[in-house]
């Protein structure tokens, strides 16, 4: 229990923006991040980073990934 699930959320936003055959580069113009920031997508893929709030809404939305998605990844890093 307590291990980091940042990486297991990047699994998430990973799997389901390679479904929606959508660059990092797309996928952040969908969600509103500025070209300068683009790295930010690449940055919540690998873990480093992890999307808070508004911009998580909108990689769901975006990405049409159902809440319970997250729920998986989380129980394989609660055993």
């Amino acid at each position: 229990k307590g291990v980091d699930t940042m990486p297991r959320i990047g699994e998430v936003i990973r799997e389901y923006r390679l479904k929606a055959g959508l660059t990092q580069a797309k996928l952040g113009e969908k969600v509103g991040i500025a070209a300068a920031h683009q790295k930010r997508i690449a940055e919540w893929e690998r873990g480093a980073r992890t999307p808070m709030g508004n911009h998580l809404l909108k990689l769901m939305a975006a990405l049409k990934i159902p809440p319970e998605a997250f729920d998986e990844y989380k129980a394989v890093n609660d055993q």
